[in-house]
């Protein structure tokens, strides 16, 4: 999952450091000529004045939000200056709308555009402002100031790829050199476009500088970020940051029923791992200790979605053996050490989850019906995760239920067949049918029931 800047495209008439005339009282953005379809694109509006209607079908992140005046205050009054931020996502049709001021008296503003684009699989998440301020006056042109507090949550870091988008309005004509923007974690910033407007004898003017980052998880941005440049003058500003993620596609959208070889595009083997078998894969481990596994490549999302599979064989099931066959999803920033599990081991079938390494069972052990049980689930409902059965993979049995103990936004599904300690010998578990109810699995359960009524 990543997020990167297509490119910026400044307002008509307009490019950086070129002034636009005072009264200004529209302007239509150019849109970067590199957008494609699935891109999301931003104007950033800096004004004097307030916004007129938001343009059709684009969506404000924020509208009309003061943060700069030469009052050294974030309320309305002389020399305020507004912010503005729309984003709409573009279809490779679509032509660029004007955004308008309420008033064309002695009114400026300067707008940036800036185009985005995601992974293809990846589902754009709706942007939220993680931060929006005032900076104090400045006496002099060496600029440094620290935005209030804001973060991107500790769920996000290796789940949803960030990018931040953290725009500055300074008033007066005054222009800032630099301007970059540092944080915890080795956080830094490139500068996207400046846009300013040259104002007139009254100081109807605006500048606006925007910078984005594309934090890895080693460098995520938290708490507040340190603004520093120099200013052309003295001057007040502000700031706003907000943040666009992205979430990988559902889980349920994920299929294969192994015919068409293994591990192909979808999977990765842990060890040795899986081995084809007539159109199933076979997991096979040692006399141990020994653990085998395969799990998917890309990642998907539990939320209000589900995961499932069919073990065919469950192996050495024995109550003396230590074998146990697991299926699970996990947590795709390994750091974090989560999963949540199915656990096959002595004829018994257990629940268990794994928050930050530490394992817990969820509910009493099950006695193992390898037909009753041949299909597991994993799901998550309103902030709910359920473990189902199924003897069919299409009428299910929920085994147990707990409120989710981790985000579950960015997940990876993993087989396992493994044993903890030295046995006498190994064995093995065949996994089919992930997310699939193939007529096979039916069939079989549909014979079984036409001969009982023979029989009967």
């Amino acid at each position: 999952m990543t997020i990167s800047v297509v490119g910026v495209g400044n307002a008509a008439g307009e490019s950086a450091g070129t002034t636009t005339t005072a009264s200004t009282v529209s302007v239509t953005p150019t849109r970067n000529a590199a957008s494609a379809s699935g891109d999301r694109v931003y104007v950033v509006v800096g004004a004097n004045n307030t916004s007129g209607t938001t343009p059709t079908n684009w969506t404000a992140v924020l509208k009309d939000t003061a943060i700069a005046s030469s009052l050294g205050a974030a309320a309305a009054g002389a020399g305020q200056r507004f912010v503005s931020i729309y984003w709409r996502d573009y279809d490779g049709l679509w032509a660029m709308p004007a955004f308008t001021l309420t008033s064309a008296a002695q009114n400026t503003q300067t707008v940036g555009c800036i185009t985005l684009r995601k992974d293809a699989t990846d589902i754009w998440n709706t942007p939220t402002v993680s931060g929006v301020g005032n900076y104090a006056g400045t006496a002099g042109t060496a600029f440094s100031a620290a935005t209030a507090a804001f973060g991107t949550t500790a769920s996000n870091v290796g789940q949803q790829f960030n990018l931040l988008l953290a725009c500055s309005v300074f008033n007066d004509n005054v222009t800032m050199t630099g301007g970059a923007l540092t944080g915890v974690n080795g956080f830094t910033s490139s500068t996207v476009t400046e846009q300013v407007d040259g104002g007139n004898a009254t100081g109807n003017d605006v500048a606006l500088k925007v910078h984005t980052c594309p934090p890895s998880a080693s460098a995520e941005p938290a708490g507040a970020l340190t603004h520093a440049g120099t200013l052309s003058a003295a001057s007040q500003g502000g700031f706003v940051v907000v943040e666009q993620t992205v979430s990988p596609p559902k889980m349920e959208t994920m299929s294969d029923n192994f015919n068409a070889g293994f591990p192909g595009s979808l999977w990765l083997n842990l060890g040795v791992g899986g081995v084809p078998e007539a159109g199933a894969v076979r997991v096979a481990h040692g006399v141990g200790p020994d653990y085998q596994s395969f799990t998917s490549i890309p990642f998907r999302s539990l939320v209000n979605s589900y995961a499932y599979v069919q073990i065919k064989d469950f192996g050495n099931q024995s109550g003396l053996a230590t074998h146990y066959v697991l299926f699970k999803v996990a947590s795709a920033d390994q750091a974090t050490d989560h999963s949540l599990w199915c656990y096959s081991k002595g004829n018994l079938l257990k629940i268990y989850k794994m928050v930050a390494g530490a394992i817990s069972q969820v509910g009493a052990d099950i006695p193992l019906d390898t037909r009753m049980h041949a299909f597991q689930r994993i799901r998550e409902a309103g902030g709910t995760i359920f473990w189902d059965s199924s003897h069919d993979g299409r009428v299910w049995a929920n085994l147990q239920s707990a409120p989710a103990p981790f985000p579950v936004i960015a997940m990876a599904p993993a087989c396992e067949c493994s044993v903890d300690v030295t046995e006498a010998s190994g064995s093995s578990a065949l996994f089919d049918n992930f997310n699939t109810s193939t007529a096979e699995g039916f069939n079989e359960q549909l014979t079984v029931a036409v001969k009982r009524a023979a029989f009967y």
